[in-house]
């Protein structure tokens, strides 16, 4: 009697002759030849632990048969296929008592693993989702993995990706953009044959503000009520900067501000160092957004440079703000008393008391007056806490 057998990775493999934890199913097939009428074959399994099995195959008439099992714990498993009365060694087949084995069928199982290969930086920039690429280790295609957070002392899944050729996958670490903290994360996975879940290594990656300042010249569209025919000065010698802000809430946040072609640099530095002190802010917008009324405006917390209007309490002059040299900040937090000795915005009351120094306050030898100052820049005191003009 003689029975012949091979060994391969079926469904879900990285290939026929690459074994990976919890991935794919191992395949013996085979013929015998000489098997007695009312014999039958077994598939003789030990384990990477020594646990030995012994499971019935049917053999089809022309002596073919087949067996499979789902690939389990990584490790080293041998099988051998054996007539039913036969028993084998632990290192090779033979015959007992008129019964035949084949040789050991060797499988070399590798760990489930999952791997972080984009070299990401600890730190990067808040409003961008860095990207961490790798491979499962099973390097099959069509597999979900995901990232997770560590938020509040848990891991949290965030967001997922679905690996490519070769198990490679590409996913974002989408929580946290805006946010200015660090925060570990981790890429997981869970096996094909088993709820058994592996992790990458840990990425601990800091997000840090900047400003990302982009200078371009002024539309039409970016003050289509700030400005109208008859200004001291329109688009054309007026320049948009986008830049990035630490809001109330802790958060990086992108706005935007128009201002005198010739003044840019000046009003770049003093945000550079606003930003970098964590000043906070709540809103920055063209005044347009609010009709290019100022008392709205203020209301709303806007910082803004240009606007072309009457100064605001006193209709008989134009305002600095027309000539894009001048800037209101957080004018909530810094109220602004109008020639009839009213403070607005309403809102802004509370604020008037300047001994009770709070978040968004300006204060003298305050980083961000200091920084205008350094810039040239006249701070109206006493009456007008939001306002500097050149």
């Amino acid at each position: 009697m003689r029975i012949t057998a091979a060994l391969q990775c079926a469904v879900l493999c990285p290939s026929p002759t690459a074994f990976v934890a919890e991935h794919g199913r191992f395949q013996i097939t085979g013929s015998v030849q000489g098997l007695a009428a009312g014999s039958g074959l077994s598939i003789l399994a030990v384990g990477p632990t020594g646990v030995t099995t012994r499971t019935p195959v049917a053999v089809a008439a022309d002596g073919r048969f087949e067996w499979s099992g789902p690939v389990a714990g990584s490790g080293s498993h041998t099988f051998y296929v054996t007539t039913n009365r036969s028993s084998v060694g632990s290192a090779t087949g033979g015959s007992v008592g008129g019964g035949a084995a084949t040789g050991a069928l060797v499988a070399h199982v590798a760990p489930l693993a999952v791997s972080v290969t984009s070299g990401l930086a600890p730190r990067s920039y808040t409003l961008a989702n860095p990207v961490a690429t790798g491979r499962i280790s099973a390097g099959v295609a069509g597999r979900m993995v995901w990232t997770e957070a560590l938020l509040q002392g848990r891991w949290t899944r965030i967001s997922t990706a679905t690996t490519g050729a070769g198990g490679a996958y590409s996913i974002p670490l989408a929580w946290g953009a805006g946010k200015l903290n660090a925060v570990s994360y981790r890429v997981g996975y869970t096996g094909a044959n088993h709820p058994r879940t592996v992790y990458g290594p840990q990425i601990r990656l800091t997000r840090f503000p900047e400003l990302r300042a982009t200078v371009r010249a002024a539309k039409a569209s970016d003050v289509p009520l700030s400005y109208r025919a008859g200004c001291p000065v329109g688009p054309a010698q007026l320049t948009r900067i986008d830049l990035n802000y630490v809001g109330f809430d802790g958060n990086q946040h992108r706005g935007f501000l128009i201002v005198r072609s010739t003044r840019a640099a000046k009003f770049i530095d003093v945000f550079t160092k606003a930003l970098n002190s964590r000043f906070p802010m709540r809103v920055m917008q063209d005044p347009s957004a609010y009709g290019n009324d100022d008392y709205r405006s203020m209301a709303a917390d806007n910082t803004y440079a240009f606007s072309c209007r009457r100064v605001t309490g006193n209709p008989l002059s134009m305002s600095p703000h027309s000539y894009g040299q001048s800037i209101d900040v957080n004018t909530v937090e810094n109220p602004y008393r109008q020639p009839n000795g009213v403070w607005v915005p309403a809102n802004g009351r509370a604020y008037v008391n300047r001994s009770w120094v709070r978040p968004g306050m300006l204060v003298p030898g305050g980083t961000v007056p200091k920084a205008f100052a350094a810039n040239g820049f006249r701070w109206l005191t006493g009456f007008d806490w939001q306002h500097f003009q050149l």
